[in-house]
Parts: C-alpha cells; structure tokens; sequence
C-alpha cells in the first residue's frame, strides 16, 4: 500500500472537486441548510440634501453546525414594487454555527432613486418590504428572499 502524505490527499481532493466541478458542489449544497435573512430594523443616520445615510439591520441565522464565513452580500429592497436601494456588501462575516448573527449593512439612499418607493410608503400606506439578494461564500451561494411588514416606531 502506498503512503500518501497529507499535502499529496489535500491536493488529490482539491482536483476531484475541481474536476468534477457541479456535480459535486450540488451534493455539497444538500449538506448545508442555506442560512435564513430577516430584516430587523433600519436606522436612520445622516440626513443630506441628497440622501439618507441608512443601517439595515439583518438577523443571519445559521442553522447548521458549523460556521460560515460569508465573503460578500448582494442585497434590493423594495417596498411595494420599487426599489428603495440595492448593493453589494463585501465585509467578511462570520456566521456562528446553530446561531443568530447581527449583520449591520451602511446604505445610502438616494432621493432621486428612491422617490417611488418612499411615496408608496407615504402615501399609499404600502408597508410590505421585499428583501432579494444573495449571501456568497467562495464559489458557495445563497440565495435571500425575505419579505415582510414594515413596523413603525412610536
């Protein structure tokens, strides 16, 4: 029997994966239960004269028993069916395993862009928001669909 170090099986195992490429990540995927995105809150920060410095606020629950290290957020709300601001987030985030992770995201919003979506809200009391996106980590993807009412602080 041949001795095979651990550098050689590493390297063995990386080949196998990049030759068999789809096929293999798809049966890595049914191992990992895909994390759950809720919106939570949305703070507003600076007012300008032309936007609003936003935080959303995103509770990533990560249901499996290992980490995830998510290297990149693509991220549209809505609220009705205009969009109100849409991004990437490229901060490393590391999601405990079997735990709830509060992921703050810096937006800003642009009056120009959002005016759709903000006389919706006003003044046609449409609350619902639509949250559409995708957590990556590598060549791993994660779609989000979340959806949901807006609750007014008082």
């Amino acid at each position: 029997m041949a001795k095979i170090t651990l550098t050689s099986l590493m390297i063995l195992i990386g080949t196998t994966l990049t030759l068999s490429g789809c096929e293999t990540w798809g049966v890595l995927q049914s191992l990992i239960e895909p994390p759950k995105v809720d919106v939570k809150s949305v703070d507003v920060g600076n007012v300008g004269l032309q936007g609003i410095d936003l935080e959303v606020n995103l509770a990533v629950k990560n249901p499996n028993s290992t980490p995830l290290n998510i290297d990149k957020f693509k991220y549209d709300l809505s609220i009705g069916n205009s969009s109100l601001f849409s991004g990437v987030y490229d901060k490393k985030v590391e999601l405990k395993s079997k735990d709830t992770t509060l992921v703050t995201i810096p937006v800003r919003l642009d009056y120009s862009s959002a005016k759709a979506a903000v006389e919706n809200y006003l003044f046609k009391s449409v609350r619902e928001y639509k949250l559409k996106g995708s957590l990556s980590s590598g060549a791993f993807t994660v779609p989000i669909d979340d959806s949901g009412k807006i609750e007014i602080k008082k």
